[in-house]
């Protein structure tokens, strides 16, 4: 049957190019994966204050709300010019994120509506990725984790290729037309999505909950800097690339 996930279209058999079996339920079973927990709910924007662990929240929704703020002192993840979530704080750990058409990841190369697409990611240490892909309209896709491509932890050096070859999928541009940006986050420390996203019955791709773009990297800075179970802040970097959805 065929799954429109807003912007990419996840294809399943027996409607691919390749006319791969279907995975039973126990070759699911053993290809998924279960996120560990960590919470931190969220707070509305006030009036500047002395940084303490009650106003984070509130710190954070500031540097949402302008973009352009300089690191805090408490160093929270902030939006890059791109509107995307990027760690202030210095780390070893790098990930990097391409497309088949711009495998340099330095240009914007366009898509029609239908076209297939694939999405490659590789790190420099052994790490737990995380695949988003952020629509023209603000709504976000979660590419990976997945219940079909097996593990999302990574090793060193390796490139991981989504779908990548023998998968039962395909991923299909489906518009509108627009600009979209692959975001991937790589971690040392496996993240909780739970505030994020979650799997529907039957589902092998998550839906993520947050419908706009502040929405989403407001989740998302909860996710890599929780208060509750904190985890370091050297241990997760960010990447993404563009492309765009033509004619």
């Amino acid at each position: 049957m065929s799954r429109n996930v807003t912007r990419l279209m996840f294809r399943q058999p027996p409607f691919t190019a390749r006319q791969v079996p279907a995975p039973t339920l126990e070759e699911n079973r053993s290809r998924s994966h279960t996120p560990t927990s960590a919470r931190h709910p969220g707070r509305a924007q006030g009036r500047a204050a002395p940084e303490t662990p009650m106003n984070k929240a509130a710190l954070l929704l500031a540097v949402l709300a302008t973009v352009t703020l300089g690191t805090p002192a408490t160093a929270a993840p902030r939006l890059s010019a791109q509107s995307i979530i990027v760690n202030p704080v210095p780390t070893d750990l790098s990930v990097r994120v391409w497309v088949d058409r711009d495998p340099g990841g330095n240009g914007t190369p366009t898509y029609r509506v239908g076209d297939a697409i694939r999405i490659a990611t590789t790190v420099n240490e052994d790490a737990y990725v995380y695949l988003f892909n952020v629509n023209p309209d603000g709504t976000t896709d979660q590419i990976l984790p997945n219940h079909l491509s097996g593990t999302h932890y990574v090793r060193a050096g390796q490139t991981r290729t989504f779908p990548a070859p023998g998968d039962n999928f395909v991923f299909n541009v489906s518009g509108p037309r627009g600009l979209n940006k692959v975001l991937v986050i790589a971690s040392r420390t496996e993240l909780n999505l739970d505030q994020l996203s979650s799997y529907r019955s039957g589902e092998a791709f998550a839906t993520v909950k947050p419908t706009t773009t502040p929405g989403f990297a407001q989740a998302l800075s909860i996710v890599v800097n929780p208060v509750t179970q904190p985890i370091p802040q050297q241990n997760w970097t960010s990447d993404t690339v563009r492309y765009t959805v033509g004619r």
